[in-house]
């Protein structure tokens, strides 16, 4: 569902306009974050289609930075749900991808915080296996790539591997705990 959108008027109603002269439009309430969803939907499938393209690091950094503060509540705001989220599928799709897996170094907490999924006891079992997933694609492009995939798990994987496996065994402890 796009989301409708109000033109920004001042008390005399006139248009509020940025510097090149175009309207500024503002959301009505909650337009913001499906704005944002649709945009990272639709980074998530250009990232799929067309893996090799070359992005700017210029871009990166904006979109790590925008990122940012999703990345920190990432746990919490994701892990219940049905499927994994818009930024969740962007993170999948850099796993999948020998250029795109050494990006997700530029942050050095998405990795943990995406991780932390496993430990939530409410944790949808989709988040679940989305997380091993995102691992598993990450350790698949070791066997895969080479000198590149070597390089992935020296940068992405390794320096969290102890959050990693004790984050598998936090997992493990809940499914045993559900299980008696």
């Amino acid at each position: 569902m796009i989301p409708e959108f109000e033109l920004c008027a001042d008390e005399d109603k006139e248009i509020h306009e940025l510097e090149d002269g175009v309207p500024f439009l503002k959301t009505t309430s909650g337009g913001n974050h499906e704005i944002r969803t649709l945009c990272l939907k639709i980074i998530s499938i250009v990232l799929t289609k067309f893996e090799d393209l070359d992005f700017n690091s210029i871009y990166w950094d904006i979109f790590f930075d925008a990122m940012a503060p999703s990345i920190q509540r990432f746990a919490k705001e994701n892990h219940a749900n049905s499927t994994p989220g818009s930024l969740f599928a962007c993170f999948l799709a850099m796993a999948k991808s020998e250029e795109l897996a050494l990006l997700l170094a530029r942050d050095q907490s998405l990795v943990p915080n995406v991780m932390m999924v496993l430990s939530l006891k409410a944790a949808s079992p989709a988040m679940v296996k989305a997380t091993l997933s995102f691992v598993e694609s990450l350790l698949d492009l070791e066997k895969e790539g080479g000198d590149v995939g070597m390089e992935v798990m020296r940068t992405v994987l390794l320096p969290h591997i102890y959050v990693i496996l004790s984050q598998i065994h936090n997992l493990l402890a809940n499914v045993r705990e559900k299980m008696t």
